[in-house]
């Protein structure tokens, strides 16, 4: 179920008003999560930690810019 959820996660600006903004020119550039590689790594450290093997403090999960070029391409 989990795996289903994740194959079908689409990156995420943070608010639709963001989107907006950006497609109208008001905002240069915002920020989108990926739910699903976000998932996905956090999975993947959990199964590390339960192996016993050593997880980092800190992971980065990375995220991509979205401006007025590719904005259609983003949905809340």
């Amino acid at each position: 179920m989990l795996a289903a959820r994740l194959s079908s996660a689409q990156p995420q600006a943070a608010q639709g008003y963001e989107l907006k903004a950006v497609e109208s020119g008001t905002l240069y550039a915002s920020v989108a999560q990926q739910p699903k590689e976000l998932g996905r790594i956090a999975v993947d450290n959990a199964v590390r930690a339960a192996e016993g093997k050593n997880v980092s403090e800190t992971v980065k999960v990375p995220v991509k810019v979205v401006t007025k070029e590719n904005v259609a391409g983003f949905g809340g």
